[in-house]
């Protein structure tokens, strides 16, 4: 018995093409824009979704959820109403760990982005966000900017902003984590964390060719009907 092919039209082909690169640029991590809900552990409200590993002293941990708005210390959300704060003032070098574990795939490029702002009270080098990709793999890195990684002159309050990085997967499951503390009566804030997949530079291509095939159908239809008795 033969199957029924049904050919693509252009504009059905162009459509295909969106929807597939979309899905391959979905975001995985789960509640990165912190405004799913909360739980309570180590004496912090965190966001459901995310795991904690809490400083050595688990009494000084201090990361959490806020919804605080205040303009003279930036503090707020990048956008919508939560954002994460790390608080901790431990200077023994540990910190609060805000972690997510992602489904990933061995080999596949990532995509990842967050925003960052520093509140007033910020300085020294026991205030800091240290995100690391791929923790405990061969990919095993630390995402570091002197934005959010200050010096011994940095102060705030620093507004938001979002910074992106490309980095591979070399396991079916990655942890992601964001290493953070402030010692100095500030606060380091984190928001909107996201990491989608690199389309293949195929799936650009093909997206290519689909939207020249929609616009010579279009060119042909116009050039007919301008001739047409």
């Amino acid at each position: 018995m033969s199957k029924q092919i049904i050919p693509f039209t252009a504009p059905a082909l162009v459509l295909f093409l969106l929807l597939t690169a979309k899905s391959q640029a979905s975001n995985i991590v789960v509640n990165g824009s912190f405004e799913s809900g909360t739980y309570s552990e180590y004496g912090d409200a965190l966001p459901n979704d995310w795991s904690l590993s809490p400083t050595d002293s688990v009494a000084l941990s201090n990361c959490g959820i806020s919804s605080a708005v205040n303009p003279a210390e930036d503090l707020g959300a990048e956008s919508g109403t939560a954002y994460m704060t790390f608080q901790s003032d431990e200077t023994d070098g540990s910190q609060d760990c805000l972690y997510q574990q992602l489904p990933t795939v061995a080999g596949q490029e990532y995509l990842i982005t967050f925003s960052v702002a520093i509140t007033s009270g910020t300085i020294g080098p026991d205030a800091y966000l240290d995100p690391e990709w791929d923790q405990g793999g061969a990919d095993d890195t630390f995402l570091r900017n002197s934005y959010y990684y200050p010096t011994s002159s940095t102060t705030g309050p620093v507004p938001y902003e979002t910074f992106s990085f490309t980095e591979p997967a070399s396991k079916s499951t990655t942890t992601f984590y964001f290493h953070g503390v402030d010692a100095y009566g500030g606060s380091i804030l984190l928001d909107n964390v996201s990491v989608s997949p690199v389309p293949e530079p195929s799936t650009w291509g093909l997206m290519a060719l689909g939207c020249a095939a929609l616009l010579a159908r279009r060119t042909r239809g116009k050039r007919s009907n301008r001739f047409a008795p």
